[in-house]
């Protein structure tokens, strides 16, 4: 799922330009969904606060304000932003205090940037091992309630409390 960012632009124009040959397309405004990793900015911006010490507070600040410019005109427009986890990670391959800490990072580094989000979309083609216990509870408590796999084995699990669905029906 990796882009740069101007394919990212022209897919979106290529979406813009076909939803307005076919408005029917859009449901209730909805585009598509964005996902992106955080560690080292978004959008192209350096949003990461390890940027403070090489660029300056003045430069950090805005960077900050440069990638919310983006973001809100991307939600205005009907996208939803979904973390891509917080360092491009295959979750399946770690641990619950190595995802505590993936998710401890995005809650610190693009929470204060993109908002909170409710959607993941799992990095890698992974996901987790259970939509139950510790692991999952790390992922539920931080907000996420639907969860998205990138990968080829179809599965969908719906309960009172989660949406999960390999591969993401937006692929």
């Amino acid at each position: 799922l990796y882009s740069s960012a101007a394919s990212d632009v022209y897919k979106r124009q290529v979406l813009e330009s076909f939803i307005a040959e076919h408005p029917d397309f859009v449901y209730r405004g909805a585009r598509a969904i964005l996902a992106v990793t955080g560690s080292e900015g978004v959008f192209g911006y350096r949003t990461n606060t390890s940027y403070v010490s090489r660029f300056g507070q003045a430069y950090y600040d805005n960077e900050v304000v440069e990638a919310k410019k983006v973001v809100a005109a991307l939600r205005e427009k009907g996208y939803t932003i979904a973390s891509y986890t917080y360092s491009n990670q295959a979750y399946r391959t770690m641990n619950t205090l190595q995802i505590q800490a993936e998710v401890t990072n995005w809650t610190n580094q693009v929470t204060p940037v993109l908002g909170d989000v409710d959607t993941i979309v799992f990095a890698r083609g992974s996901d987790i091992e259970a939509y139950s216990g510790t692991t999952f509870n790390v992922l539920y408590n931080s907000g996420l309630r639907y969860f998205l796999n990138s990968g080829s084995s179809p599965r969908v699990d719906v309960n009172t409390c989660l949406l999960y669905t390999s591969p993401s029906p937006r692929d």
